[in-house]
């Protein structure tokens, strides 16, 4: 048996030391640290902003929901990794634009349109994501990477809706929701940069396990 923190070690020189992981990795907590924990905004969002009441917000959350379970139907009917990081891309900008137009949105139909795409999105970069590296982490390692990776995402929720609190307290619901879209954005642009670099790295993997 491997002593507890040798084994973490190992993982984490794992992952930093092999770049699709890395950025896969920090993409994922930086995305849920800014904007995943949008939800936690709605019931103030659902009172304040669209003056509406449980049953609002029980449809802004059903939205949200379906979206996310749409995703998920999508990713399911893939019959290949291939082409992933196009797809996160595409998810975390899909989610950041959705955002924004939450953010101003003038009606209950066009927060729970935002909405729906918001789940969408923040689902298929959660699960597209998890699928990318469980394709190419190696078998002996596959444990302790999801385990960082499930600290990086999930675990980083609470000091996200810790940030996204008090940035509301500061410049209001409106203001916040838009600050985690145009950061949700940047996100998405920066992984856009390295995304060529990241494809490169992977191709080898790919070919090994016989995916191309």
């Amino acid at each position: 048996h491997i002593p507890l923190f040798q084994g973490i070690s190992e993982g984490l020189r794992y992952a930093f030391h092999f770049l699709p992981i890395r950025y896969l990795v920090i993409f994922a907590a930086f995305t849920h640290f800014t904007a995943g924990a949008f939800p936690v905004l709605m019931p103030a969002f659902t009172k304040d902003v669209l003056h509406g009441g449980p049953r609002t917000l029980g449809l802004i959350m059903a939205a949200s929901a379906l979206g996310a379970t749409i995703s998920s139907l999508y990713l399911a009917m893939r019959s290949s990794v291939v082409g992933l990081g196009k797809v996160i891309i595409f998810s975390t900008s899909l989610f950041g634009v959705a955002l924004l137009v939450l953010s101003i949105s003038p009606s209950l139909f066009v927060a729970l349109l935002s909405v729906f795409f918001a789940g969408l999105g923040m689902m298929l970069h959660l699960t597209s994501t998890n699928t990318l590296l469980q394709t190419i982490v190696e078998e002996d390692k596959r444990g302790r990477i999801m385990s960082l990776f499930a600290m990086s995402s999930l675990g980083v929720l609470p000091f996200g809706s810790l940030f996204a609190g008090s940035l509301g307290s500061a410049i209001g619901i409106r203001g916040t929701i838009f600050v985690q879209g145009i950061l949700c954005l940047c996100g998405s642009a920066a992984f856009l940069s390295r995304h060529k670099e990241i494809r490169r790295a992977i191709k080898p993997v790919y070919e090994r396990l016989g995916i191309i």
